[in-house]
């Protein structure tokens, strides 16, 4: 019997195995969504509006936490500015007061293109940003709404 420790949860994998267990395994282990410290939470039709040199771009989040932020932006004239650190504002819907959190600072953490356009030009990129930079008062505005949506999805899957 193998067993691989970390974080104090031991992972183990008795002899004889199968492929299918030892791949199960090695997914679980590498599984980079356990590291999370916030949970994500979708809320639907909450968009962010990306502040680039050349004008804003809308963009439809999948899901948010305290932290971060996963959206998909269609690619409109080139979308080199997404590459470095990025200010935006995330609108949230009428359930929510209409309620804006506005210049946050975010680090690029992943990219994925999600399809591709004329020519091998990425046309529609899935786009994950940490949070670095948020006013306290825009910290703990998105911290209500994030929680109050996580509260209303436990709920929900009862």
């Amino acid at each position: 019997m193998g067993c691989y420790i970390q974080n104090g949860k031991d992972f183990c994998l008795s002899m004889p195995f199968t492929p299918t267990e030892l791949s199960s395994l090695v997914n679980e282990i590498t599984d980079p969504r356990r590291l999370r410290k916030y949970e994500r939470v979708n809320i639907p039709n909450v968009i962010t509006q990306l502040h680039l040199d050349s004008g804003d771009l809308e963009g439809d989040i999948v899901n948010i936490s305290e932290n971060g932020i996963l959206c998909d932006v269609t690619n409109k004239e080139g979308l080199n500015n997404v590459l470095s650190d990025m200010n935006m504002s995330i609108f949230f819907p009428m359930k929510y007061d209409h309620m804006v959190i506005h210049n946050v600072w975010c680090k690029l953490l992943r990219i994925v293109v999600l399809s591709w356009g004329a020519q091998n030009v990425p046309e529609r990129l899935r786009i994950v940003w940490q949070f670095v930079d948020i006013e306290d008062n825009q910290a703990n505005k998105l911290k209500i709404v994030v929680n109050q949506a996580i509260k209303e999805q436990v709920i929900k899957n009862k």
